[in-house]
């Protein structure tokens, strides 16, 4: 009798968690999880894409630098750091990679051409680090 009571009392316990959980699915986040960030957030990553802009630059086969213009979707996730996915625009200036300094990057603001990216970045902010896991544009 013990046994059908506990059996009953776990069976009623998780469908409550599941009644209950799923009502409220989309404000709970889920720990280690993925989690779309507001627009008004979006400013929370713009020191990071900042310091990989030029590791960026690098990867894209073109002479001109090219800038960080506007970014259009954040998700975060927590682990061990914070690993940010984010969709920008990349403008392309018309300031020649060989011919600028990094001093005069600054000046670069001229934005001729835009190109959709995304970047995949994990960053351990205790340690100052930030690694470019992925970076991709259409």
């Amino acid at each position: 009798m013990k046994s059908i009571f506990f059996c009953f009392a776990i069976f009623t316990s998780c469908a409550q968690v599941y009644v209950f959980g799923a009502q409220n699915k989309q404000s709970v986040p889920i720990a280690g999880g993925i989690s779309a960030t507001s627009p008004d957030r979006f400013h929370i990553v713009v020191p990071t894409l900042i310091a990989l802009e030029r590791e960026m630059d690098g990867k894209m086969d073109s002479p001109y630098i090219h800038r960080v213009n506007k970014i259009k979707d954040l998700k975060t996730q927590v682990v061990a750091g914070i690993r940010y996915y984010v969709k920008f625009d990349f403008g392309q200036t018309s300031c020649l990679k060989n011919a600028t300094t990094v001093d005069g990057i600054g000046q670069c603001n001229d934005v001729t051409k835009t190109h959709k990216c995304e970047a995949d970045i994990w960053e351990q902010a205790w340690l100052d680090q930030r690694d470019l896991l992925n970076f991709k544009c259409v």
